[in-house]
């Protein structure tokens, strides 16, 4: 049991690390049918949108997006994406799942998409943070001699070089 967890945290950390990628070519897809000229309408074919995610989505989300586009397909577009989300079950993922609902309904939602991929940016930031934190502490206790070291040679090569010149004036 342990070891299906375990792999299912590791499932949920690779698609929470690919979610911001996910809602940014949404936002791309959406930027490209404004600029169309159907700036009134705001139908998206959400399902071509994800079909067109599949050719680039990582191993780790290609099932579940592939199911998505399945569902979609064969169910109304908003039964598939809340069996999206509960599938998941990941928090961004539930307010990834209403904003599309509304665009599906016809509801402006450009602004809600990029704030939420501004807040999907900010925490891939703070976990490659705490992922650098973990790495061992000798990586930082051996760069101080070398930081050091660099120091004393440069402060070595500038005095060598004011004395030569100095030499000269007296």
């Amino acid at each position: 049991m342990t070891d299906l967890k375990d792999r299912m945290k590791e499932k949920k950390k690779r698609i929470e690390m690919e979610l911001p990628g996910f809602v940014r070519s949404i936002l791309y897809r959406l930027e490209d049918n404004r600029h169309d000229g159907s700036r009134l309408v705001v139908q998206v074919d959400l399902i071509q949108i994800f079909e067109d995610y599949l050719k680039v989505v990582s191993d780790a989300f290609r099932e579940d997006v592939a199911i998505l586009v399945m569902e979609m397909k064969a169910k109304d577009i908003e039964t598939a994406l809340r069996s999206f989300n509960e599938r998941l079950g990941i928090t961004d993922v539930s307010f990834l799942v209403n904003a599309l609902i509304g665009l599906h309904r016809g509801e402006h939602q450009g602004e809600a998409l990029s704030y939420l991929a501004r807040d999907m940016d900010i925490k891939a930031k703070e976990a490659m943070k705490k992922k650098l934190d973990t790495l061992p502490r000798r990586v930082k206790i051996a760069s101080i001699p070398l930081v050091a070291i660099t120091i004393v040679s440069l402060l070595y090569v500038i005095g060598s070089h004011l004395i030569r010149s100095m030499g000269g004036l007296f």
